[in-house]
């Protein structure tokens, strides 16, 4: 679980559930942030299976397709007038309206041009804390799943390609899900988050599942 332990970049303390939420089920991990690894660890088919006691609090890490993150540049040192603009600065980059989201901008420099938005569905959002209420469980943090990557020094994008889909962590707080299946061929869409990036990359790092996926990556 070396994305339960990464978690402790992110300042938790005492001990903690980590879950991941994907489409095939949840891996969780029961940790405490003094110790380097978890003290127990599995699978279960869906949150309410999760062994977990009462009282337990959790760090949840959702699939990044729930938890996108968007850029907007808006002034933002007027944090009142910020969030009040915030809806209209998104208006054109979402599905629905901007009223069936909860817009998260996230800690950002004061001198930054632009800032990142995590945008989750409140539906996803409201049906996912009622599922912990009912458990007793208190949810302390949700962390889109590229957000739990430990960022990378300046100048390096890291890949994480032994899930899917694959997971971009990018410095600071940056991020993002890479859809296709990695082959010979640089994927799409990290063509076009290289595209839209103001500073490209020095180093790509990626962390493959089989030597078989280091092969065709190692083509990129």
């Amino acid at each position: 679980s070396g994305q339960a332990r990464a978690i402790n970049y992110m300042n938790i303390r005492g001990e903690y559930w980590w879950l991941r939420l994907h489409a095939q089920g949840i891996d969780w991990a029961q940790c405490h942030a003094d110790e380097p690894v978890p003290r127990q660890e599995g699978t279960c088919a869906d949150i309410r299976s999760l062994p977990a006691p009462s009282g337990a609090r959790l760090v949840v890490y959702v699939p990044g397709d729930r938890a996108r993150m968007h850029r907007v540049s808006l002034p933002h040192r007027n944090r009142r007038k910020f969030l009040d603009a915030l809806p209209y600065a998104l208006e054109d980059q979402l599905l629905h309206d901007p009223a069936s989201y909860h817009l998260l901008p996230l800690h950002t420099d004061k001198h930054a041009l632009d800032v990142p938005v995590i945008v989750i569905e409140h539906e996803y959002l409201s049906s996912l804390l009622e599922q912990c209420s009912q458990s007793g469980w208190q949810p302390v943090m949700l962390v889109p799943d590229y957000m739990g990557i430990a960022p990378p020094a300046t100048g390096t994008w890291f890949i994480e390609a032994s899930t899917t889909p694959l997971l971009l962590r990018m410095p600071g707080q940056q991020g993002a899900v890479l859809h296709g299946e990695p082959g010979p061929l640089t994927i799409g869409t990290l063509l076009l988050a290289l595209e839209q990036s103001a500073v490209a990359p020095h180093i790509l790092r990626v962390r493959v599942a089989t030597p078989q996926q280091y092969k065709m990556i190692s083509a990129w």
